[in-house]
């Protein structure tokens, strides 16, 4: 676990990295170090930018690409997403 609501996977890739988040209500806010692609695998769930002026609803089967510039999001809703990022190369 990488926090209490997000497991990672460790991959052979060091510049990959794979994690699963489950959102249950209360928002979830995350940092990037890049770009990021969020897969919801279950639910529904809302990527929201931090100045909350964006808002990208996901249901499952749905995917997002948040580009690096956005640097922090929100998620919300009820559900869970798998979030491919940039590993730590």
């Amino acid at each position: 676990p990488l926090e209490p609501d997000e497991d990672v996977w460790d991959t052979p890739a060091p510049e990959f990295r794979l994690s699963r988040i489950r959102v249950a209500g209360s928002p979830i806010a995350r940092a990037m170090q890049g770009p990021e692609i969020l897969l919801c695998v279950d639910g529904r769930v809302r990527v929201v930018s931090i100045d909350g002026a964006s808002r990208v609803p996901l249901e499952r089967g749905q995917a997002a690409f948040v580009q690096a510039s956005a640097a922090r999001y929100t998620l919300e809703g009820d559900g869970a997403v798998f979030r491919a990022t940039v590993g730590s190369v």
